[in-house]
């Protein structure tokens, strides 16, 4: 008997670290904020993998990316976005100056493809904010559809709202 609530405890305490190891993974790549944000405002992040995505790190992965759609969504100078092209090309960019005008904001980008670096960009073009990048392994895999699951389909922020 002496044994068993030892052992018992164990094995709650190794299932419990590894049932949360794919969300602390998660809030690595993300930031605490962000990771506990998309819990929030599960529509307002998504990823992508970015294998025809014209990328500042070309070694392949996800991009996690923050929509336009979020409420508290600005893109500050220093940013990375992904955007498309006037020729409808998927790329990742940093902005590096921003233009309002009117009203309109345009936005100005450094980029490592070949072609003027200075193109403008719109909000129409922009798909997103990028919040992360994570190489593509079996674990980040297992940790995206973990986090993917769980902000789309659970509602675990009800278990810490008062009722």
């Amino acid at each position: 008997m002496k044994h068993t609530i030892p052992r018992a405890l164990l094995v709650l305490g190794g299932f419990f670290i590894l049932a949360n190891l794919p969300f602390l993974t998660m809030s690595y790549f993300l930031g605490v904020e962000t990771f506990l944000d998309s819990f929030e405002h599960p529509s307002s992040f998504l990823y992508l993998k970015n294998e025809q995505i014209q990328t500042l790190h070309p070694q392949g992965g996800y991009l996690i990316l923050e929509k336009p759609s979020s409420e508290d969504f600005s893109i500050e100078e220093g940013d990375m976005i992904l955007c498309y092209t006037t020729t409808h090309r998927l790329e990742q960019h940093i902005v590096s100056r921003i233009q309002s005008e009117d009203g309109v904001t345009t936005y100005y980008a450094s980029t490592n493809t070949p072609g003027p670096s200075d193109a403008p960009i719109s909000d129409s073009q922009i798909v997103g904010k990028i919040s992360g990048t994570m190489k593509e392994t079996l674990w980040n895999n297992l940790c995206l559809s973990f986090w993917d699951v769980s902000i789309t389909h659970l509602n675990i922020l009800a278990f810490f709202t008062p009722q």
